[in-house]
C-alpha cells in the first residue's frame, strides 16, 4: 500500500521546478521541507512555518545535515503567515503543503485546528499559481482530528465546484475512522484570480 506521504510527495514532484517556490505550511520534523527544498534546488525557495520552536530547531538540524540553505524558517501560525503572504502576491507557489494533527514525538495536546487550518487553506488557495497543487494529510486520531478533517474536507469540496480548482487525489490509508486522509487540488492551468 502506498503511504500518503509518498502519494503527496509523487504529485508534488510532478508540478514543482527547480527554482521554484513552495510553501510547508507545517514543518514539524522537517521531513516534507527537506523533501521542498531538494526539489526546488539552490535556486528555489522555501517558506516553512510552525508555532512550535521545537518543530522549527528539528527542521533547521535536518537541513543542516543535508545541507539545504535555500529554506526560510518562521515561527508562526500558518493562519496568520500565509494570509499575509496571499496580500502581498498572489499565485507565487507552486506546491504548498499541510500535514495536520499534532508534532510528531511532541506535545500531543497542542495540534492544528479546523478554525486555524480552514483559514490557512484559503489563503494557501490564493498562492497557488495555475497547476500548483495543495496536499492537506489529516490525521483524525487525536481530540478535534476527525472534525478538523471534516472543516477541510468539505472547504475542499466547494473549492473543486468552482472553475478554478481540480480535485487530484483524495485517499485514506485504509477503512478505519481513524485512518490518516490525504486531500490534494491543483489550479487549473487556465484559472487566474
Amino acid at each position: 500500500m502506498v503511504q500518503l506521504t509518498e502519494l503527496a510527495h509523487s504529485l508534488i514532484r510532478d508540478v514543482v521546478r527547480t527554482g521554484d517556490l513552495v510553501i510547508d505550511a507545517t514543518s514539524g520534523n522537517g521531513h516534507d521541507t527537506l523533501f521542498l527544498s531538494q526539489l526546488v534546488g539552490s535556486i528555489g525557495r522555501v517558506v516553512a512555518c510552525d508555532v512550535q520552536q521545537d518543530a522549527l530547531d528539528s527542521t533547521h538540524d535536518l537541513l543542516q545535515k543535508h545541507k539545504s540553505e535555500n529554506v526560510d524558517l518562521v515561527l508562526e501560525s500558518h493562519a496568520t503567515l500565509l494570509p499575509r503572504l496571499a496580500e502581498e502576491a498572489a499565485q507565487i507557489a507552486s506546491a504548498i503543503m499541510f500535514n495536520l494533527g499534532y508534532l510528531p514525538g511532541g506535545d500531543k495536546t497542542r495540534t492544528t485546528t479546523a478554525d486555524s487550518t480552514l483559514i490557512a487553506i484559503q489563503a494557501a488557495t490564493r498562492l497557488l499559481k495555475p497547476n500548483g497543487v495543495l496536499t492537506v494529510t489529516a490525521y483524525v486520531g487525536h481530540p478535534g482530528g476527525l472534525e478538523e478533517s471534516i472543516q477541510v474536507e468539505g472547504l475542499i469540496q466547494k473549492l473543486i465546484q468552482s472553475t478554478e480548482f481540480e480535485s487530484l487525489h483524495e485517499a485514506t490509508t485504509n477503512a478505519n475512522d481513524k485512518a490518516p486522509r490525504l486531500f490534494t487540488i491543483m489550479r487549473r492551468p487556465d484559472s487566474v484570480d
